[in-house]
């Protein structure tokens, strides 16, 4: 999840947005942002493959009942979260 990201960073986040319509169709919306320091704003980011995380939210969340999970991250640490 690194690639993509300035070579330091203050700490990033990958969040997914899950919303399934009345049909029962899925439909899953990603972002990836990023702050250079604690004060700055987060600014978007492009990895190279960004289905990656989304996709291994996913499996993590595989038969729960979700909307919304976050990866956040910087070089020492990771937490995961979700709703």
């Amino acid at each position: 999840m690194l690639e993509g990201l300035p070579d330091e960073f203050y700490e990033a986040r990958i969040s997914c947005f899950r919303n399934i319509d009345s049909e029962g169709r899925t439909a899953i919306a990603a972002t990836h942002e990023f702050k250079l320091t604690s004060d700055s704003e987060y600014a978007s980011f492009t990895p190279p493959d960004d289905l990656y995380a989304t996709q291994c939210i996913e499996i993590i969340l595989t038969d729960k009942n979700w909307s919304h999970a976050t990866i956040t991250f910087n070089p020492q640490t990771t937490r995961f979260r979700w709703q």
